[in-house]
Order: C-alpha cells, then structure tokens, then sequence
C-alpha cells in the first residue's frame, strides 16, 4: 500500500464513515453497508445479501492490491486484528483512500469464523507534505541499507517515526504480540 503507516484516523484530517462490514470466512461473503458497497463499485442491494470478498478487491487500486492481500491474510491466519490504509478506484476513476479496521471473532475451537469492521474515508486527509516527506525518507532508507550504512538507516527509522510512519522492518518489531 502507498501509505504503509497504521496511523489513527482522529489525526488524519476530514473523514467520513462509510460504514461497516460483515465478513463471514467460512461462507466466503462480505456483507456491507450501502456507501461502502459504492465505494467499492458494488451494488449496495447485493452487498446487504454478502458477496464473495474478490467482489469487492477489485475495486482497490493496483499498486495497493498485494499489500492488501497481505494484510487479510495476516490477519486471518492469526485470528488477529484487521487494519489497513489503502486506495480505492470509483467508476469514474477518482480515487479515494481508506481506513479500514476490523476485529475477528472465533470459535470456541479457536478457528477464525467472522470479522466485523468498519471504513472510514480519509481522502481529503490523507495524503500531504508529510506523506511526501515520509515517502522520500523510505526511499532514502532503502538507499542506506543497501550501501550498509546502519547509523544513517537508524535515524531515518527515527525520522520515519516522527512522520508517524514506521519503516517495513520496525512494523513487525513494534508489533503487539512481537518480542522486542
């Protein structure tokens, strides 16, 4: 996803809530309500009923599709927590981006059998000087690793944090449930 960050909605700027969702994992439906089935092309009629999950996937923009796979995936494979920022492309190639946050529930096995979420739409704040500053800081980061330049990868780390970005490598170690 472009915007890696898992940063908190309240301080990204204007927002809307489309809605919630309903993802039943063993049906293999996702049930939404109406604004955000039109945000993702879908017919709202259709979305209240559940669809299949890929019905809705195409709707999120290319460069963020794997990065969003990724994330359901992590998600359901430790019955976890959902959480990502990503872009959407409207029928008339706008663009929008996206807060999505969702919570498993599980059997009493254990097993993933649904997760409840919401989306929030963050176009109008989601993209500014600091995203631009953060992207040239990843792509500075990715430089100083590769020449082994470790001093100078660490404090873009610091920098990325200031930003409220964290890099690739930081994500998975200040991650709750990581050892640190």
């Amino acid at each position: 996803m472009a915007a890696p960050a898992k940063r908190d909605p309240a301080l990204i700027g204007p927002r809307r809530v489309l809605g919630s969702w309903l993802w039943k994992i063993e049906e293999g439906t996702l049930r939404a309500s109406p604004a955000i089935a039109r945000a993702f092309r879908v017919d709202p009629e259709r979305a209240k009923i559940g669809l299949p999950l890929d019905d809705y996937i195409h709707a999120v923009h290319p460069d963020d599709r794997e990065a969003f796979d990724i994330e359901v995936s992590k998600a359901v494979a430790v019955s976890g927590e959902f959480w990502a920022e990503y872009r959407v492309v409207a029928h008339d190639g706008s663009v929008r981006w996206l807060w999505d946050r969702g919570q498993c529930v599980v059997s009493k096995a254990g097993r993933p059998i649904e997760y409840m979420g919401v989306v929030i739409d963050i176009t109008f704040g989601a993209h500014h000087d600091l995203d631009d500053a953060a992207d040239h800081l990843m792509a500075a980061r990715e430089i100083a690793a590769a020449a082994g330049q470790n001093d100078l990868r660490f404090m873009i780390d610091m920098a990325l944090l200031e930003v409220g970005r964290v890099s690739p490598s930081e994500q998975v170690r200040l991650s709750p449930g990581s050892e640190r």
